[in-house]
């Protein structure tokens, strides 16, 4: 026999809940041009070393997504449950490290 799933807190409440964990896959930045749009969550330690994770919460929930350090930046003056849209732009060289690259960003805040 297949043991009993709990309740989902999110449908427990509802629209009073903020979901900060999700089961769908963390996304990655690698298509100049990708846009993401939500609210914005907060950034968390990853697993690893040195990653960090951004929280979003879009139309189909939260949502996941790695957060190099020109974009945790970028969304230093944006405030938890404000809206965003994020725009990856693509890598460039840097000009500090020899052969190595970053990824480049634009955010802006949607007024409410």
């Amino acid at each position: 026999m297949a043991p009993k799933q709990p309740k989902s807190l999110q449908e427990e409440f509802g629209g009073n809940a903020v979901p900060l964990t999700s089961n769908r896959p963390m996304l990655k930045w690698d298509e100049p041009g990708q846009r993401l749009r939500g609210k914005f969550l907060g950034i968390k330690d990853g697993s690893l070393d040195n990653q960090r994770i951004l929280m979003l919460e879009d139309k189909d929930g939260a949502l996941q997504v790695s957060c190099p350090m020109t974009l945790e930046d970028a969304l230093t003056l944006v405030k938890p449950g404000s809206e965003v849209v994020i725009q990856y732009d693509g890598e460039q060289p840097s000009t500090k490290r020899a052969g190595k690259t970053f990824k480049t960003f634009q955010v802006v805040m949607l007024k409410a």
